[in-house]
């Protein structure tokens, strides 16, 4: 029998040359008639317009075959990984167990049902602080209730509530004592033997600093949560797993071990909104490794409803705008990161704030080229590498609902929604990019816990900035091209909302 050892810390560009290989050959195949159409053009700015056009299309097929090839290669590699994980845990320990700090974050949405369910670890050497920044005093009496029935728990609050999330966690860790801890969401459930099973990691590589566990969606109750919680299972182990030998990996935010040699090196938490990536990026420049573990299985819950989850986007694209503001150029000069490590950050990172870049190649399709009369050269063959990419972000789900026995009727019932729930984030994207770029700071929004349900009057008004944004591109494409056909996908989406909402208050 093959004896697994612990996992390989080599880093590699294998799947980044894959996917470049891959690219290059699609653009021979399929793309080299849509530029040779653009450079034939015997007018100037046509010819700007038309490779504008190609430049969106390529970079849409990148991203697409990303997609691809990163679950092709977590497929392959997963089994070794696991058993991999499996003997660190098996033979490497702490001689005199350190102490960890398991720190639990709540700002008005505190569930002490996650925390006891949480805090109860077979590990001997570990204390439990609550960082509370609520501002409501029903969650500050919730969190002295439980206090009160959990006396070994420390509470800690600050009169100054400045720094967002970062903040409140920069306020404890620098002025308490601790050799790792644990970092927890308020709706976050870790294993009982978290802290037990994560330390291995840190044995075995002295240069980690981070240490990203996995998580699975679980108590989800209402409609909506039931609905789309799978690909919370599906994502996460799949994409960060390849991302941490093949790309960039970063935290996330919550279900992490950080230890206090990277914390003390890096200083703190940067107090911004995206603080999890920012810290990451901090910590790679210093030298610290971060990884990932899909045997330590964590729990969340997806967002209550659908305005939560247009709340929670809103909040991630403004924060990884200031994000790429703030690190673009540290990332870009640093002989730190590797080639593919930058072009993972571009293909993830870059993707969700620059989604207002894509407000380009509409107005290139509906309005600029038909009003000078060109007509791009889209060939049936072209649509091949453009129906496959534009389906590659469902590869992953589709996989993991084939593996746990969806059937067809029901795995085609997701997949569409999935299409409308993410498709409909347009606009949410693009006005968060848009008020950044204005000078709006963004924002740490935290996301609503409690359920509610709404009427068909309120799902039209909490969407009717989008609805309005989509009668305004519909009308647009009537006026220039006499056809719906160029902005279905974009508008189908935006007037499923209301659907969309509607759906949060069924159980």
């Amino acid at each position: 029998m093959k004896r697994f050892k612990s996992p390989d810390l080599k880093k590699s560009p294998k799947v980044y040359i894959e996917i470049l290989i891959a690219w290059g050959v699609t653009e021979a195949l399929f793309g080299i008639r849509l530029f040779e159409h653009a450079i034939d053009s015997s007018n100037d700015l046509n010819r700007f317009l038309l490779i504008m056009n190609f430049v969106f299309i390529s970079y849409f097929w990148l991203n697409g075959l990303k997609d691809i090839f990163f679950v092709t290669n977590y497929y392959y590699m997963r089994r070794k990984r696991i058993k991999a994980e499996f003997y660190l845990e098996r033979h490497y320990h702490f001689k005199k167990p350190p102490f960890v700090a398991l720190v639990y974050t709540t700002c008005d949405d505190f569930i002490p049902d996650s925390l006891e369910r949480s805090m109860h670890q077979t590990y001997p050497n570990y204390h439990v602080y609550i960082l509370d920044d609520s501002r409501s005093t029903e969650y500050q009496n919730e969190v002295n209730q439980f206090k009160k029935d959990h006396p070994s728990v420390t509470i800690i609050r600050r009169k100054i509530h400045h720094g967002f999330k970062a903040g409140n966690l920069n306020h404890f860790l620098c002025h308490h004592k601790w050799d790792y801890f644990v970092l927890l969401d308020s709706d976050e459930i870790i294993p009982r033997r978290f802290i037990e099973k994560a330390l291995p990691f840190f044995k075995f590589d002295h240069d980690l600093g981070i240490l990203q566990c996995n998580h699975m969606s679980t108590r989800n109750y209402n409609h909506f949560m039931k609905t789309f919680y799978r690909g919370v299972n599906a994502h996460w182990p799949t994409y960060q797993l390849v991302k941490e030998k093949y790309g960039f990996l970063s935290l996330l935010g919550h279900g992490a071990m950080i230890s206090r040699s990277c914390f003390n090196d890096v200083g703190k938490f940067p107090e911004v909104v995206a603080e999890d990536i920012s810290f990451t990026v901090k910590s790679y420049l210093k030298g610290w490794h971060t990884r990932f573990s899909e045997t330590i299985n964590c729990q969340e819950q997806f967002p209550i409803d659908y305005l939560a989850f247009k709340k929670r986007l809103f909040k991630w694209t403004g924060g990884n705008l200031e994000f790429i503001h703030n690190y673009t150029k540290a990332i870009f000069t640093s002989h730190k990161f590797t080639w593919y490590d930058k072009l993972d950050i571009v293909l993830f990172t870059y993707a969700l704030p620059l989604t207002y870049v894509f407000s380009i190649f509409l107005a290139l399709n509906l309005i600029l080229m038909p009003a000078r009369l060109i007509t791009p050269d889209y060939s049936a063959a072209a649509l091949v590498p453009t129906i496959i990419c534009f389906f590659s972000p469902a590869w992953n789900d589709m996989i993991y609902n084939f593996g746990n026995r969806l059937n067809f009727f029901k795995q085609l019932k997701y997949n569409i929604n999935s299409l409308l729930l993410y498709g409909s984030m347009y606009y949410a994207s693009i006005s968060s990019s848009v008020l950044y770029l204005m000078g709006r700071k963004p924002k740490f929004i935290v996301t609503p816990k409690a359920d509610r349900k709404y009427t068909v009057w309120q799902a039209i008004y909490f969407n009717i900035k989008d609805l309005i944004f989509g009668v305004f591109l519909l009308l647009i494409s009537f006026t220039f091209d006499k056809s719906l056909a160029p902005v279905a996908l974009i508008i189908t989406p935006i007037f499923a909302e209301p659907y969309l909402t509607l759906i949060s208050g069924k159980e």
